[in-house]
């Protein structure tokens, strides 16, 4: 997915809410395309022990780059797409000691994408986040430390305030840090909330659906996912904890069961290191049900030590499929959903030893989601291209617009022929077709 220069983008994979509200894709009819499956994994080198990642257009080029934070090194490794799913050499970024999370956004309110990083030298002393500034063609400045608290895993960009400025939340030990932007790349002091316990991960999603953000931490130790619900203007409420299942490593946001509300996938560590993947959805009123624990291959050995999980759609069926990163077994396993929040069994690829986080977007321009994994141990990562294509794209260049509109209405009454544009197979092209081709269209 293609975003615009100022809009975050977020560090694991692409999610339906957006900043601030809800977005709801109605699904339709005959939108969906057979699921073909991912080309083999193709290794692209980084640097020293690659942990997270984070996607999006860096040097303004209209294509999607590569940033990954290597916590042996110190350093983000930044590699430049090319659009046929390959990228330039890597070049290095020094960022301190044990960088982890990262994300990417406009931070200092020049239109184009900055870096923030959380580093974890030597204590909650010196333990930060660091702002990389852009220049505009994906060249980057260190902009200073802002000391965070203890151990920070996970940074999401977002504004909470709702002042146009992208605020920072970060997953602190025992709690999340919230700092404010000023829009000029600053920003204010921590703001601490307890949540959870030990190491805690932070996202960001309108769980409660008023229109403000509302921040969601999952706890290592506490096995738990606590909602912070926005009161607006970035002020938050004191913490509700659900049970997580497992202990989480990661989890994900986004409505699997197409009923309107958030709901979020763990990706859990267990004593006998098999790992679990457990589903909890929306309560509706800003909270979540008991957790329910995927079946899968996963048990039997297939899919082993659940790392990351991303929700994303694969097959253009508009409902969130599942993929998740086995760090034990180097693989990723991707179970679609069935339209109503069930998933199929699962498919696995092999990805690369010690398979950690995952991110998506379309890195070959053919207007399909792809899936990108830091291998730790292989000190690269694994790209995967989607084979699947979108059954709106009549015409194959990876947009529907106006080439296919033509198309379409060029078999207007007719059974669509090769062209394919009997998008619901009713056995003519028409109106309901038409409805179909713009419900996708490309913007």
């Amino acid at each position: 997915m293609t975003t615009s220069r100022r809009t975050p983008v977020t560090v694991t994979c692409a999610r339906l809410f957006g900043v601030g509200a809800l977005v709801v894709i109605a699904p339709h009819a005959a939108a969906m395309a057979p699921f073909v499956g991912f080309e083999s994994a193709t290794s692209v080198a980084v640097g020293d022990a690659p942990i997270s990642l984070a996607v999006g257009d860096l040097n303004g080029d209209g294509i999607v780059d590569l940033a990954v934070t290597n916590t042996q090194q110190g350093a983000v490794s930044i590699r430049f797409g090319v659009g046929d799913g390959q990228f330039m050499a890597a070049s290095e970024l020094s960022v301190g000691a044990f960088p982890d999370g990262i994300a990417i956004g406009d931070v200092d309110g020049d239109n184009d994408l900055d870096l923030v990083v959380t580093t974890n030298p030597a204590g909650a002393k010196s333990d930060g986040v660091v702002v990389l500034n852009n220049n505009g063609v994906g060249m980057f400045t260190l902009n200073g430390l802002h000391i965070v608290g203890s151990s920070p895993k996970s940074v999401e960009l977002v504004d909470l305030d709702r002042d146009t400025h992208l605020d920072l939340v970060v997953g602190v030990f025992n709690g999340v840090a919230v700092m404010n932007g000023d829009g000029e790349g600053g920003f204010s002091a921590p703001e601490y909330v307890p949540a959870g316990s030990s190491f805690v991960f932070a996202k960001v999603a309108d769980i409660d659906r008023d229109g403000n953000v509302d921040v969601v931490a999952a706890g290592f130790s506490s096995a738990t996912i606590s909602v912070l619900l926005n009161q607006g203007a970035g002020l938050l409420e004191t913490p509700i904890a659900y049970p997580s299942g497992d202990r989480p490593r990661s989890f994900a946001i986004g409505d699997i069961n197409l009923d309107g509300w958030p709901d979020v996938v763990v990706a859990g560590a267990t004593t006998d290191g098999v790992g679990s993947v457990h589903m909890l959805h929306g309560n509706g009123a800003g909270g979540f049900n008991p957790p329910k624990r995927l079946i899968s291959d996963q048990d039997a050995g297939a899919g082993v030590g659940p790392w990351d999980v991303c929700l994303v759609d694969l097959d253009f069926d508009t409902d969130l499929d599942l993929v998740v990163s086995n760090e034990s077994s180097g693989n990723i396993g991707v179970h679609l959903n069935n339209n109503d929040g069930t998933f199929a069994r699962p498919r696995y690829y092999a990805a690369g030893a010690s398979a950690r986080a995952i991110a998506t977007s379309d890195f070959n321009r053919d207007g399909s989601a792809d899936l990108v994994v830091a291998t730790l141990a292989a000190d690269s990562v694994a790209v995967l291209l989607n084979l699947t294509r979108n059954p709106l794209d009549l015409n194959s260049n990876g947009l529907v617009d106006s080439v296919d509109l033509a198309i379409l209405l060029s078999t207007w009454g007719t059974d669509g022929g090769p062209l394919g544009a009997d998008l619901n197979g009713d056995g003519i092209v028409n109106g309901a077709d038409l409805a179909i081709l713009l419900s996708g269209w490309s913007f």
